[in-house]
C-alpha cells in the first residue's frame, strides 16, 4: 500500500496515515491471513527536506508497520510518475 506525502504536511498526510493504520489494525484483527500481506509504504515527495533522520522522527507518530522511503529527487519523481 503506497502513500506519497511529506513529513511537513500539516493536515492531510497525518490524518490519512492514521486512517491507514486503523485499517491495518482492523485487518489484523478480522482478517489476519490478509493483514500479513499488506505493508504500508510512505514515499516522501520532498527528498530535499525529508532526510532519513527526519522520516524516522516523523514515523514515531504513526502505525509501526509503516515503511518510510525517500531517494534522490530524480528517483522520487520517477516513482511518483509510475503511480499516478
Amino acid at each position: 500500500l503506497l502513500y506519497f506525502g511529506f513529513a511537513r504536511c500539516p493536515d492531510i498526510c497525518p490524518s490519512e496515515m492514521v486512517k491507514v493504520g486503523q485499517v491495518l489494525d482492523t485487518l489484523k484483527k478480522d482478517y489476519p491471513h490478509l493483514a500479513g500481506n499488506i505493508k504500508p509504504i510512505f514515499v516522501s515527495v520532498d527528498p530535499a527536506r525529508d532526510s532519513l533522520k527526519a522520516l524516522k522522527e516523523y514515523a514515531k507518530d504513526f502505525h509501526p508497520e509503516y515503511i518510510f522511503l525517500t531517494g534522490s529527487p530524480e528517483q522520487v519523481q520517477q516513482m511518483a510518475k509510475k503511480y499516478r
